[in-house]
């Protein structure tokens, strides 16, 4: 049985109490030709806590928009007809 994360009782620790770190929506978070770009700093809790706060409207919608989306350019294009390749 693995051990490595049990403490020395056998028990799984606790997860710490930290305050949520400081957000700045305006300089952290754009969108880009489509895409959604974050800015983020400080440790991996940290920056985990501000991907999740910043991009929270954009997770609850999914992935389905992007992705209807992205079907919707691939039947324009095929359908515009045969290209040459010059």
């Amino acid at each position: 049985m693995r051990r490595a994360f049990l403490d020395s009782r056998g028990k799984f620790p606790t997860p710490i109490e930290r305050p949520a770190p400081p957000l700045n929506p305006a300089r952290q978070y754009e969108r880009y030709a489509g895409f959604h770009v974050v800015r983020l700093a400080g440790d991996p809790y940290e920056m985990g806590w501000q991907h999740g706060a910043l991009l929270k409207d954009a997770m609850a919608r999914g992935p389905l928009p992007a992705f209807a989306r992205y079907v919707a350019r691939v039947v324009e294009l095929s359908s515009s007809g045969p290209r040459r390749w010059e």
